[in-house]
């Protein structure tokens, strides 16, 4: 089995104490190299201290933070490869990560996506990276990403993995909120399933004038499960195993059968349905890989009535499988629910924004809960690029995605 194993270091920095950041990362990470580490992440912006806002306007500051950098490369000489947040001036200013290793500073990805909403102001300072460059570390291919990156599934992390990266570490200044935690972890697991890739995501600890850093950093295996969390609200240093021959066995289930279709001559069906079209609930490159798409636009529970009906006349689908709860069988235990509101509470919401226009007011006064609904046509909405590179399947109800419903993949409508 080839295995990575990583450290994710949460660490709580100070804006502008240069030496004493230098000095966390430095112990965090000779801690790691003790347990076996491969590679050792920390979070975003590690060396400056997150979020050094004007400062990064001076001059001076920028070049300390980057001789603060060329100086942690050398102390970490003889220490597994390290991947920390940092800035790099190039007649512009971005925010990186920076891959050190061997004395000296490797490689350099620079943030892609920067926020510019709430407590954040990026595009004050900084200017967009435009490449995912891939670093071999121990014969894995892993790609470095910072915070935001993670969160677009058409971004940086989508790149890397076609592009062949493995692991994907992801270095966060995520700040805290009510709820926060988890959203974090659903969108995680979806962004690993989706692009069958492992992500190691690690976040800052402590405070910084009003905001609040939780930590609980995150290792999620490219089926979407959980392999290790962090603690909350407190510096944490996690190890993880991640086994990186599990990311190819998932890459490769769908490349053996468009192989077995080209040897046969055989069209291959996929197997998602509205419903889950609809939410993005199915894995590009993976279940949605295919020919043709007979149930494309089958509502869940309008399969589970075709089965029913089917079985009247004969068992033909085996009981067992209408009696267990709809699962993606992704990690053990998985159901459905756990990332979708029960299909019978689903089906009708899709049909009243999809086939019937029907925006969000007139979906709740038909005695849907507002917040289901919100959630349902957000996820409608967010998943049209997903739904584009589908397999075509039969039309069957009064519009369909595809040749009856077609949306722009880039669109900040949200009129709904």
């Amino acid at each position: 089995m080839r295995r990575l194993r990583i450290g994710l270091a949460q660490i709580n920095t100070t804006v502008g104490d240069f030496a004493g950041n230098r000095a966390r990362i430095l112990e965090a990470a000779r801690r790691a190299s003790e347990r076996g580490a491969d590679l050792v992440a920390f979070p975003e912006l590690a060396v400056t201290g997150y979020p050094p806002e004007d400062l990064l306007l001076r001059a001076s500051f920028v070049e300390e933070a980057e001789a603060a950098l060329r100086t942690l490369a050398r102390e970490a000489d003889g220490l597994p490869p390290l991947i920390a947040g940092c800035v790099e001036w190039d007649g512009a200013l971005y925010n990186a990560a920076a891959v050190v290793h061997g004395g000296a500073v490797l490689g350099l990805h620079r943030k892609q996506r920067l926020p510019n909403y709430g407590v954040f102001d990026e595009r004050r300072y900084f200017r967009p990276g435009r490449e995912t460059p891939r670093f071999a570390i121990g014969g894995v291919e892993v790609a470095a990403t910072v915070c935001e990156d993670i969160w677009y599934a058409d971004g940086p992390a989508r790149d890397a993995a076609l592009a062949g990266a493995e692991v994907i570490v992801n270095l966060n200044a995520s700040p805290f909120h009510a709820g926060k935690t988890r959203e974090r972890e659903r969108m995680l697991a979806v962004r690993a399933a989706d692009n069958r890739v492992a992500i190691a995501y690690v976040n800052q600890v402590g405070g910084q004038d009003e905001l609040v850093f939780d930590g609980n950093s995150l290792a999620i295996g490219p089926r979407g499960e959980m392999l290790a969390r962090g603690a909350s609200m407190r510096e944490d240093l996690v190890v993880a195993d991640i086994d990186v021959d599990a990311v190819r066995q998932a890459r490769l289930r769908a490349m053996l059968v468009m192989a077995l279709s080209n040897k046969f001559g055989a069209l291959v069906l996929t197997t998602g349905n509205k419903s889950e079209y609809a939410c993005g609930y199915a894995t590009l490159y993976g279940d949605m890989a295919g020919g043709f798409a007979v149930i494309k636009d089958v509502p869940k529970t309008l399969a589970y009535r075709l089965a029913r009906h089917r079985n009247a006349r004969g068992e033909a689908i085996p009981q067992a499988v209408l009696d267990k709860p709809p699962s993606a069988e992704l990690r053990p235990g998985q159901l459905d629910t756990d990332s979708l509101p029960p299909y019978e509470v689903l089906d009708p919401i899709v049909e009243a924004y999809v086939e019937d226009d029907a925006a969000f007011g007139a979906i709740v006064a038909r005695g849907y809960d507002a917040e289901t609904v919100r959630r349902v046509i957000g996820l409608i909405d967010r998943n049209e690029y997903k739904r584009r590179q589908s397999p075509p399947g039969v039309k069957i109800t009064p519009r369909a995605f595809g040749r009856d419903r077609r949306y722009p993949l880039a669109s900040r409508y949200r009129g709904g």
